[in-house]
């Protein structure tokens, strides 16, 4: 199975707006870290991990917030 992790922006508990893709976890987090200056009040960083079956197919879609 393929994995690929989404750092996404969300605002008041609500989803706002996607800012990359990357192949790793720990990539994700990183990135993350570079730019936790750029967010706003009321902001916080998510990582969602979407797992593909052997076909392409997405068989599962985990959200995970950031500690700030």
């Amino acid at each position: 199975m393929r994995k690929e992790y989404f750092l996404e922006v969300y605002a008041d508990g609500q989803f706002s707006h996607q800012i990359d893709e990357t192949a790793a976890y720990n990539d994700a987090v990183a990135l993350a870290e570079s730019m936790k200056t750029t967010l706003e009040k009321g902001e916080c960083f998510h990582i969602t991990t979407v797992t593909y079956d052997e076909d392409g197919e997405e068989v599962e879609i985990e959200t995970e917030a950031l500690a700030a």
